[in-house]
Formats: structure tokens, C-alpha cells, sequence
């Protein structure tokens, strides 16, 4: 997979503060949803949720709200 949209990304080092808003919904991982501060793992959710969609052709999680977005994700990957 290539990376092509660099819009938040950061260099790592001293003193660069990560964003946590990611604007694309459908690819935010549930501790973003919930308000978990941003770790590497919403990156791996986000390859995830890319990779499934290349694979099926639709978004793995099209969800209109927040609330909606966390409804599909317990859906499909159990409560």
C-alpha cells in the first residue's frame, strides 16, 4: 500500500504534537470515536479499514454519525 495523502502527517521528534481529528469518519478506529488519545494503532485501524475496502470494493464502515460509526464497527466485529 502507498501512502498518498499526507494532509496529517508529522515528523516524529521533539516537540511535534500529533492531530487527533481525523476528518475521513469511516476510517477513524474506536478509541478515536471514543476519545482515546491518538496512538500508531489508529494508523494500523486506518490500513485496515482501506485494505477492506480495496478488497470488497465498498467502505468497510460507512457510518453518517460517530454514534453510527461505532454501532457498524460492534456489528461487524462483535460488542
Amino acid at each position: 500500500m502507498k501512502i498518498c495523502d499526507f494532509g496529517f502527517s508529522r515528523s516524529i521528534g521533539k516537540g511535534n504534537d500529533l492531530t487527533e481529528y481525523v476528518a475521513t469518519r469511516w476510517y477513524r478506529s474506536p478509541e478515536l470515536l471514543l476519545g482515546i488519545p491518538y496512538n500508531k494503532t489508529v494508523d494500523l485501524w486506518a490500513v485496515g479499514c482501506i485494505m477492506g475496502e480495496m478488497l470488497d470494493g465498498q467502505p468497510m464502515f460507512p457510518g453518517e454519525c460517530e454514534i453510527d460509526q461505532i454501532q457498524l464497527i460492534c456489528e461487524l466485529l462483535g460488542e
